[in-house]
Order: C-alpha cells, then sequence, then structure tokens
C-alpha cells in the first residue's frame, strides 16, 4: 500500500489543492483493477493534473500493475520522468520507472552510408556528405549529434535505425529496452506507444496519455509509413529474396510527384511483400528482428495494397469507415519511397486498447474548455465510446493581463507566404518590452521564428535552435531572474515553479496540410463529388482548431499556482481583439487583419475571458510599437 494522496503531497512539501485531491480520487476509483475503462479528463493549465494522475499511476504499479505513461515530446518524457523519480524518493517499495526509446532515436551508420552514396552519385554538395560521415561514425543518439551540430541536412527518419540494421548497430536500443521491460512504470512518447498498440506490443495493462489531444496527429505519422526503395532492397539481398523485378517497376513508377497507388501497382506491392516475407520465414539465417521487421513490412504494404484501389475493388464498408481512409504513393524522398498516408488515423487506437484501462487528459482535449461534450466527441474520434469524462476548470486560479497587437501591425507573412520582416520588427519590440518586467517565455510556431528573433534580439536571450534539448535551456529560464527563453517547443508541458511573468505568442501557431494528407483526402472527396478546395478547406479547419488548442495551452505556461499572475502579449494581429473594445465606436477600431478569425478569442481559457464585460480579455490593452516601417 501506498500513502493517500494528501500524504503523499506532504511527504514531498507539496501545496495541496482540493481540486487536485479530487481529481485523484476520481481517477483512482475509476481504475478498479480487472476493468477495463477509459477515463477523460480536462484540466485546466496549470492546476497539476500530471501530479494528480502520479498517485493512481503509482498505486497501479505498487500492485504489481505494468504502467504506461505516454507523452507527446521528449521534453514532456523527461519531466514526467523527474516527477515520478521524486515520488518514489518517498516511496522506496515502488517498482523502477524507466524512459523507453524508440528506433527513431539512434542513428543506423549503415542507412546513413547508403544514404549518402546515394546523395554522392545525384551531386549532393560536399558539406552535405561530410556531415553524413561525421554522423555515421558517431552513431548513437540522434538528438546528441544534432545538439552539437545543428539540424540535419535530411530528413531523420532516414538515417534512423530500423529493425533490419544490423545486430551490432541495436546494441545501445537493446540495452536501454531491456531495462524498460523490467521497470514497473515505463515513460515514452506517443510516437512509440502507438507504434506498439498499432502491431499488438503493447503490455501494459494501464496507458495514461498525457497531452492526448495530440494523439490524431501524433496517429497520422504513426500509420503514415515511408520505405525508400533502396533499403526494401537492401533487405531483400540479405533474405535472397529474389524480388529486384518487383523493386525494379516500381522504381520505373516513381518521380518527383506522386504516383497513387492504383490496381497495377497494389499487385506489385503485395507481391513484393509476400515474397519477402515468406523468405524471411524460411532463412534459417535472418535474425528475428529482421524477420519481425519483414512481417510488418508485409503487413503494412498488403495494407497499402487492399486500401488503395479504387471504391469498386474495396470491400463496401470500407469507405464508410473513417478511421480506414488510407492510400498508398510512390514518392520522391531523397529516393523513390513507398509511403501510406491516412486522413483521420486515430479512430483504430480504441479498438486496439478495448481490454485495457486507458486514461486520456489534457487542458484542451476537448476543443474549448466549457464544453464537455467536445471532450466526448474527442474521445469518439481515437475510437473511444465507453468514456467516464470529467473537466475542472477552476474559475479562480491566478490572474493575467492581455497585451493585443494593434491593428495597423502588418501580419507576419506577404502574400507568397515569404516572412514580413516589418512583423518580426513589432514582435522584437514587443519581446523587448514585454521583458523589462521579468522573466519571459517567447513561444513560437517554427524555429525559422526563433531565427528571425535572433537577428533581431540581444545576445542575453537564450535561444532554442534546432536540435538543441529543450531541457537545459527551460533550466536556464528558471535560474536567470530576468532571463528571454525564445523557443517553439514549450507550448505544452513546462512548469516552473516560481511561475513566468510574461509569454510572448509570436504569432497563430498554424501548421502546413501534409501533402500527402491533402492528395488522399482530395481523392476520396472527389469520388464523393467535392472538390480539392473542400478538401484544403478541411484541413485548414483541422488545423486552426489545433492552433487553437496550442494557444491555450501556451498562455497557461505564467500560471502554475492559485496566486500567480503573468502578462500574455499576441503579437500577431490576426488574434481578435475583445468585441466590446471593437464595438466601441469612439475607439475607432475594426478587427483589421483579425476578421475571419474571430473563433480565436475561445482559445483563452474561461476563467479569463468569462462574459462578464470585466473579464482580462475585456480589458486587454493595445501593443502599439514606437514605430512601424512603411511599406
Amino acid at each position: 500500500m501506498i500513502p493517500d494522496f494528501g500524504a503523499l503531497s506532504r511527504a514531498l512539501n507539496l501545496e495541496e489543492r482540493a481540486f487536485q485531491t479530487a481529481l485523484s480520487s476520481m481517477v483512482s476509483d475509476a481504475l478498479k483493477p480487472g476493468t477495463p475503462v477509459t477515463v477523460a479528463v480536462q484540466a485546466g493549465t496549470g492546476i497539476g493534473k500530471t501530479w494528480a494522475v502520479t498517485h493512481p499511476a503509482l498505486a497501479a504499479a505498487a500492485a504489481g500493475r505494468r504502467v504506461v505513461w505516454s507523452t507527446h515530446t521528449i521534453f514532456q518524457r523527461e519531466q514526467v520522468i523527474e516527477t515520478m523519480r521524486k515520488a518514489r524518493g518517498a516511496l522506496p517499495d515502488i517498482p523502477a520507472v524507466a524512459e523507453r526509446r524508440g528506433r527513431s532515436d539512434y542513428v543506423s551508420p549503415s542507412r546513413t552510408n547508403r544514404l549518402r552514396h546515394a546523395l554522392e552519385a545525384r551531386g549532393e554538395a560536399k558539406e552535405t556528405l561530410g556531415l553524413l560521415d561525421d554522423l555515421a561514425r558517431a552513431g548513437g543518439l540522434l538528438a546528441a549529434f544534432t545538439r552539437e551540430r545543428g539540424d540535419l541536412p535530411v530528413a531523420p527518419r532516414l538515417v534512423c535505425l530500423t529493425a533490419a540494421c544490423p545486430d551490432e548497430e541495436q546494441a545501445d536500443y537493446e540495452a536501454q529496452k531491456h531495462v524498460a521491460e523490467g521497470a514497473g512504470i515505463v515513460v515514452q512518447t506517443h510516437a512509440l506507444t502507438l507504434l506498439q498498440a498499432r502491431f499488438g506490443r503493447l503490455t501494459a495493462d494501464l496507458i495514461i496519455f498525457d497531452e492526448a489531444d495530440t494523439l490524431p496527429s501524433v496517429a497520422a505519422g504513426a500509420v503514415e509509413t515511408r520505405l525508400p526503395l533502396d533499403d526494401i532492397a537492401v533487405l531483400a539481398e540479405q533474405v535472397n529474396a529474389g524480388t529486384a523485378p518487383l523493386i525494379d517497376a516500381l522504381r520505373a513508377r516513381a518521380n518527383d510527384r506522386i504516383v497513387w497507388c492504383d490496381q497495377p501497382m497494389s499487385k506489385l506491392v503485395i507481391g513484393l511483400a509476400q515474397q519477402l516475407s515468406a523468405q524471411a520465414r524460411a532463412s534459417r539465417d535472418t535474425a528475428p528482428e529482421l524477420a519481425e521487421a519483414l512481417d510488418d513490412m508485409a503487413e503494412e504494404l498488403r495494407d497499402f495494397g487492399r486500401r488503395g484501389l479504387p471504391p469498386t475493388e474495396r470491400d463496401g464498408d470500407v469507405e464508410d469507415q473513417h478511421s480506414r481512409r488510407v492510400g498508398a504513393a510512390l514518392i520522391e524522398d531523397a529516393g523513390p519511397t513507398l509511403a501510406v498516408a491516412a486522413v483521420d488515423a486515430a479512430g483504430w487506437l480504441g479498438h486496439r486498447l478495448k481490454d485495457r484501462q486507458v486514461v486520456l487528459m489534457s487542458a484542451t482535449l476537448g476543443r474549448h474548455d466549457e464544453e464537455l461534450d467536445e471532450v466526448r466527441r474527442a474521445c469518439r474520434r481515437l475510437g473511444f465510446f465507453d468514456v467516464a469524462s470529467t473537466t475542472i476548470s477552476p474559475l479562480q486560479f491566478g490572474t493575467v493581463r492581455f497585451h493585443l497587437a494593434a491593428r495597423d501591425i502588418p501580419p507576419p507573412f506577404k502574400n507568397d507566404r515569404e516572412p514580413d520582416p516589418r512583423f518580426f520588427d513589432v514582435a522584437a519590440d514587443m519581446v523587448r518590452q514585454a521583458a523589462r518586467n521579468g522573466r519571459t517565455l517567447v513561444l513560437c510556431a517554427s524555429f525559422a521564428d526563433v531565427e528571425e528573433l535572433a537577428q533581431r534580439l540581444d545576445k542575453g536571450v537564450i535561444f532554442h535552435r534546432r536540435g538543441e534539448r529543450l531541457s537545459p535551456l527551460t533550466a536556464r529560464l528558471e535560474a536567470e531572474p530576468g532571463a528571454v527563453l525564445v523557443t517553439p517547443g514549450a507550448w505544452a508541458g513546462l512548469d516552473l515553479k516560481d511561475g513566468i511573468e510574461n509569454v510572448v505568442i509570436v504569432r497563430l501557431p498554424l501548421g502546413r496540410p501534409d501533402a500527402l494528407r491533402q492528395e488522399l483526402l482530395s481523392r476520396l472527396l472527389e469520388r464523393r463529388g467535392m472538390s480539392a478546395v473542400d478538401a484544403r478547406n478541411i484541413l485548414a479547419a483541422e488545423a486552426r482548431g489545433d492552433a487553437m488548442r496550442r494557444m491555450t495551452q501556451g498562455m497557461g505556461r505564467g500560471v502554475r499556482q492559485p496566486d500567480h499572475h503573468c502578462d500574455v502579449w499576441i503579437a500577431d494581429p490576426r488574434f481578435p481583439l475583445p468585441a466590446g473594445m471593437v464595438a466601441d465606436v469612439r475607439r475607432g477600431i475594426t478587427q483589421g487583419a483579425a476578421t475571419g478569425w474571430e473563433e480565436f478569442a475561445k482559445s483563452i481559457p474561461l476563467r479569463f475571458r468569462r462574459p462578464s464585460g470585466r473579464s482580462a480579455y475585456d480589458r486587454a490593452k493595445v501593443f502599439q510599437p514606437a514605430a512601424i516601417v512603411a511599406t
């Protein structure tokens, strides 16, 4: 037995909060052993839901159950491990907590060398070839290399480990995997958890998804698989599968544009998969991991072919199953590559985990924090239909003051999507003004935004560059009064015990639609008599919803205790001004660039925009820079 939540909090000198205690009790009561259940928790940013759910996770591990705690990012993974280990300091009898990394975290020297030779044959620059040489020699963790050398000139998936890589390259990966398999609580990222669930390798009976609102986008990545034909050829040669004609036929279909998996190509793909997997099973010299990889590949490729056929060639129910809207393509990705994409990839998750206990938690599980129906809808999208759900949003928890961009500030981009230097001049001015009032977190939508601000701000500012770990940078932010951190990686999960005086949101964090997914959706809609414009509009609406959730998370970084105050600065003029401010004819203000973006006001946590006419949002100040550079 472990002490109750209150006793554990007191043992670690943590403040007891009534809503944390209630949340911990609710989750503990729902997670009675032996009964599959899904618990959905939407709790406002800063109230401490991670700590509240840590107690039932520890209790489950103490009872001999296997627990997986799944996070969206590596940064969040590190923070959860730290929280767990602090708790275990007061509970020495709790089974070990381990970090689990996936193969994508590790360098494959053999794949890196093959890629290097392929790029050399295509006339790639010497700098890129030299960097790949260094990477192949370094081996180990990809993050360790990029932290020292910067971002790779190629996609990391082209140089990371696969199950088919030589055994000697797998040693570090296998060692940490072995440690994790013996731990009572394993902390890993959603990407790894979803891959394990997809292929039936998730052994835990309790899975906790932290920041569960990100699961749809992560699931798209878990379903989207890219298999370079060069890698397939190497595997075929290793098992002597005799599939060279099939691989050559696929190469002949590849070029610089997407080639969809029609019936002739699907037959090539299925034939290739069948020969590879059959030969792998029959070969005595094939390592178990290689055979497993080829079986996975066969499953993937057979799926590609089956789902890539025209509607007349499919089972009648496939078109109506949203989670099965999957198609395959040949694309150019540093060489011909077989790829799969999905329109809505997460619907299978609930089915795969129907016999487990699952906790889905986030500050923004539903789209808006006051709508419980939105939480249930989000769970259904993931395939969870019988859900015990709760939402916690204290009406009084910290205070904020908003500073919103004046309407004559230019938007971040010109019409051709080129960054507008005038906007970033203003954003830098806003950061400087915010930083006069204390510790400041600057949230960017991309690393490109970080570089724009780095050209304009003092050297004393902490800039999060591509390839760097975030944890050491956030430690500096916490340790240095008045520090300024500029990063695209701390929208969620960052929790500084002393709070942050300022959060600056540079621009709305809208992502670009994935080209493969847009192509797939366009084809599906065209079969229903709709257009490619409809596909773009659907994906744009999804991008807006995701951006609003990130905005909500970002605004909450500064209020982590009931008595915290934070100033929230938003430089993007597309974020709307309060309706009352615009309606006041004496001010003569219009929404300007924010026209059509008014829904983004709902990304403000409810306690700061409750429609009273005197909410923090209603009292927002308009930020007017000293001067706006003329066109």
